[in-house]
């Protein structure tokens, strides 16, 4: 079905929602000054994971979410 689509151009999803370097910088500047990733999210029309892992493949550091530990983070990270 996306080939079919694409074929006629329509864009795929990850397409028509991809950030530019500046969208990057500025919600990594929103996030810097304490905006949670719900509050990036909603700004850049997204959701918060989605704003975490665009961050992460950006190097942009992700805090820890609240009640987790470091060590459970980083399992999390590994499935």
């Amino acid at each position: 079905m996306t080939g079919h689509l694409g074929r006629h151009g329509f864009p795929r999803h990850s397409e028509q929602t991809k950030w530019d370097d500046v969208a990057v910088k500025d919600a990594a500047e929103l996030y810097a000054a304490g905006a949670s990733p719900a509050k990036v999210a909603d700004q850049f029309r997204g959701d918060a994971q989605t704003v975490a892992n665009r961050f992460r493949r950006a190097g942009v550091p992700v805090r820890a979410q609240r009640g987790w530990t470091r060590a459970a983070h980083s399992e999390q990270e590994r499935c």
